[in-house]
């Protein structure tokens, strides 16, 4: 059986911090993973008008930013749904879900399938145009803060 259990703590500057963790079992790609509070947990929205220094030090602190807001909604949800609805017939989604969902079935997908569909998307123009989009990008790539 899972859960989800929330927590309150204290960050160093004070500010109170809201954490969620998922209680229960998680796999992913065959292998079990750690629900161990210290080893997994619910994202954490990073405020993307931070001085640079401090982006690149959360950065390096939690190995992501979610810089929440920048793009639009409307054009992920659009990507989303392009992106998922190449998986149907593939029985990687719920069969009743919406495809911007992107719903896990829960098993029995046709992995090499999967698998090829993945690596022809990150060649989409689509793509391509999300990971040059100039909210997210330096350089001409999408890439996490340089250090």
């Amino acid at each position: 059986m899972s859960s989800i259990d929330t927590s309150t703590q204290t960050d160093t500057e004070g500010r109170t911090i809201s954490t969620r963790f998922h209680q229960g079992s998680l796999v992913s790609n065959g292998y079990s993973l750690s629900t161990a509070p210290h080893r997994s947990g619910w994202l954490e929205p990073t405020d993307p008008s931070l001085p640079m220094k401090k982006l690149r030090e959360q950065y390096q602190a939690q190995g992501y930013l979610w810089l929440k807001g920048i793009l639009k909604r409307s054009e992920i949800l659009d990507f989303r749904r392009r992106f998922f609805e190449a998986f149907s017939g593939t029985g990687l989604l719920t069969a009743s879900s919406d495809p911007v969902e992107g719903i896990y079935s829960g098993g029995g997908e046709q992995k090499q399938e999967v698998h090829r569909i993945w690596m022809e998307a990150v060649r989409w123009s689509a793509y391509e145009e999300l990971c040059m989009d100039p909210a997210i990008v330096s350089g001409g790539r999408c890439s996490p803060p340089q250090t």
